[in-house]
């Protein structure tokens, strides 16, 4: 039987190709997925945050020049219209001005269709760059897009009042 060894040789091939094969289909296809964790409008760990998305709040005076928030969302790339978690307050930058309110000033916190509404007495940060809201402001709206981390804000949010809050 002398065909039996190129046979044997040509198996042990295509399997060695099979496997190789798929073990980069799966590489490529797991840096395709985690290129999508990068985007900056998720909520994310104020430490993986580009620092250029700081400059907005940073400007509004919501946050100092070195301070990092514990959790920060960009509604868009140019960190203008966001929302961050501090150990001790919710911060909101976006055309309703600039926006601070402490845990315990949160009444009410429930999901939306468009992201999280904090409700409660917000106060607003005077500041250079956005005017400050022409009425008092109870109620504002951190939008989030699907899987961009709206039901771990609200969760972090829930968790930092200590109270249960409206589902």
């Amino acid at each position: 039987m002398p065909g039996c060894g190129l046979a044997a040789y040509m198996t042990v091939l295509l399997v060695v190709m099979t496997f190789g094969g798929t073990m980069a289909l799966m590489s490529g296809l797991t840096i395709v997925a985690s290129s999508e964790a990068a985007r900056p409008t998720r909520l994310m760990y104020g430490g993986d945050v580009e620092p250029y998305l700081y400059n907005g709040m940073r400007a509004a005076k919501l946050l100092g020049e070195f301070e990092v928030p514990d959790a920060f969302h960009a509604e868009d790339w140019t960190g203008m219209s966001t929302c961050a978690v501090t150990r001790t307050d919710v911060l909101r930058l976006g055309t309703e001005g600039a926006l601070k309110i402490p845990f315990a000033a949160i009444t009410d916190i429930v999901p939306d269709a468009d992201g999280v509404r904090v409700r409660g007495s917000w106060s607003a940060v005077p500041n250079d760059i956005v005017p400050p809201p022409s009425s008092p402001v109870s109620e504002v709206l951190c939008r989030f897009a699907p899987a961009d981390g709206g039901d771990r804000f609200l969760s972090m949010v829930r968790a930092a009042t200590g109270k249960s809050l409206a589902p």
